[in-house]
């Protein structure tokens, strides 16, 4: 089973729990709120609150992903809690933060940015 951490809005992202179901794929919702909308896509769904209950333990999750850039971070934080994998999470940290991407690359002595070739 696939642990996706939260699905986004309806609008925009129902598809993708549409198409994942239809292709039989099992997955467990967790968001910040009860699910709605999402329950005729997903297997199980579970609030984050409930998350540290000890509940999550009966689950074999095979992987966790999300694609609400919000939840990086607590999907990063999670992956490492569950032993799964992911980004690390220090990783997801520092690309969220720009001054600490920015400081990285310096001391990778990379640029962010392009610079235009010099003329000859």
């Amino acid at each position: 089973m696939l642990l996706l951490v939260d699905s986004g809005s309806r609008t925009f992202r129902e598809y993708i729990l549409r198409n994942a179901y239809l292709k039989g794929m099992q997955i467990c919702l967790l968001k910040e709120e009860p699910a709605t909308w999402e329950n005729k896509w997903v297997k199980e769904t579970m609030v984050l609150s409930e998350f540290g209950s000890g509940g999550i333990n009966q689950y074999n999750f095979q992987g966790i992903t999300t694609y609400v850039d919000t939840s990086l971070q607590k999907t990063a934080d999670l992956a490492e809690k569950l032993g799964l994998p992911y980004y690390p999470s220090s990783l997801v940290a520092r690309c969220q933060d720009k001054y600490r991407l920015r400081r990285f690359m310096e001391e990778c002595q990379r640029r962010l940015y392009f610079d235009p070739p010099s003329p000859v």
